[in-house]
């Protein structure tokens, strides 16, 4: 019996298929509403990409600080300690007579034998104090001759401050010429700023770290870089050189100063009525300082900074110096973080004295030693006469602190030019 059909005509019987079991009805997933939009999230978004761009600009501040910061450097310092100036002619040791030779007969006298010397404490070896740095500071009148300004200083990076001493211009040195007057040095030795330190160590008692000659034009680009100060003018200057091509005229009082008004301040001594400051130079130079702190304090606000590169500029132009535009950074960033108070000007104590018809400027030593240690010196070591080759005239004689005595002929006799 076949249960299948067969081959010829293919077909086989059907099977019968069982029904389906019914699928369970889908469950619906409810549609959550959707939510607000949230007015904050672009202000957040903004806020977040901005914190990242300030972050990443403050990385690369602080990159480009570093890097500056390893570029700048102080000037080389001094070292050898406190100058020790050669003395004046030394005394001639006293002969002492030879004793006679002892007699064939007589015994030769006995001698002690030498007590042993206590030892003695190693003299104290002058040290250099820390971050502390040294300079002067020419600058030349219009000609370009001699030196109207002269600024020795130090500033003391530890400590936070800057001491400024003015150097009269008549004041008296030990030099070869006739005219022995600290502004005549820079021309007598050609310009030698080598040979000017050399002279002014001898009123120091130290060699200073660095030098810079200004020229008057550096001073007008300054203030004017500055905006100009505010300064109240003590008295009407009134004075024409037409050799000069100099022509000041300003009125006393108080009064906005450009540039070039600073600077005609800064030179004024004698108008041309013949009238000039009551106390002679010293008067210039207390107004000298008075403007200087004004100049300084303009310069130490916080808004002169981004002027920082445009004033290394100025004194790279107009300035001869020693120092490397690593030190003059330095110096630049140093400044800026003092204290306008801590910004201290003195005068070089003295008086005015004359000798064969000339006028001279004698440096007190007491007053000056008190400056130069309490301000000046960069040594642990206080300077004393010893250390210098100051001279004064006391009794009608030229006497310097090395016992030196300067004949008076060496000096230009003044009243064969009259």
């Amino acid at each position: 019996m076949k249960l299948f059909g067969g081959k010829q005509t293919g077909t086989h019987l059907a099977v019968p298929r069982l029904p389906r079991k019914p699928e369970p009805p889908k469950q619906e997933t409810p549609v959550q509403p959707e939510a607000p939009p949230d007015p904050d999230a672009k202000r957040k978004k903004r806020r977040r990409a901005l914190l990242i761009a300030a972050c990443g600009v403050l990385l690369a501040l602080l990159a480009c600080v570093g890097v500056y910061l390893l570029w700048e450097k102080p000037p080389q310092v001094q070292q050898g300690g406190l100058t020790q100036p050669t003395v004046g002619p030394a005394m001639p040791e006293p002969e002492r007579p030879t004793p006679p030779p002892p007699s064939p007969t007589e015994a030769p006298p006995e001698t002690e034998a030498p007590e042993t010397p206590e030892p003695t404490e190693a003299p104290h070896t002058a040290q250099r104090k820390e971050n502390c740095y040294t300079f002067v500071i020419l600058a030349k009148d219009q000609v370009g001759a001699n030196t109207d300004v002269i600024l020795v200083g130090r500033l003391d990076a530890g400590a936070g401050t800057l001491d400024l001493a003015s150097i009269p211009r008549d004041t008296l040195m030990n030099v070869s010429w006739g005219v022995k007057k600290i502004n005549t040095i820079y021309v007598a030795v050609d310009r030698d700023m080598a040979q000017f330190e050399d002279y002014l160590a001898g009123i120091l008692g130290y060699a200073v770290d660095a030098y810079a000659v200004v020229n008057i034009r550096a001073v007008q680009k300054l203030v004017d870089t500055l905006g100009g100060v505010n300064f109240y003018v003590p008295r009407s200057m009134d004075y024409d050189d037409p050799t000069q091509e100099l022509s000041i005229h300003i009125p006393e009082g108080y009064r906005y100063l450009s540039g070039a008004d600073v600077v005609n301040v800064l030179r004024f001594r004698v108008g041309n009525d013949g009238t000039g400051y009551l106390n002679g130079d010293l008067g210039r130079i207390e107004t000298q300082h008075a403007l200087l702190k004004s100049v300084a304090a303009s310069l130490l606000k916080l808004g002169n900074i981004p002027n920082l590169d445009r004033l290394i500029e100025i004194f790279i132009e107009d300035v001869e110096t020693d120092m490397t535009a690593s030190n003059l950074a330095y110096f630049a960033r140093e400044f800026l973080t003092l204290r306008e108070e801590n910004v201290r000007f003195h005068t070089a104590p003295g008086r005015n004295i004359g000798i064969r018809g000339g006028s001279y400027y004698e440096l007190d030593l007491d007053g000056w030693l008190e400056i130069v240690n309490d301000g000046l010196n960069p040594w642990d070591t206080d300077v004393t006469a010893s250390n210098l080759d100051l001279i004064r005239c006391p009794d009608g004689t030229v006497v310097s602190t090395t016992g030196e005595t300067v004949p008076l002929d060496t000096f230009l006799d003044f009243s064969q030019l009259r």
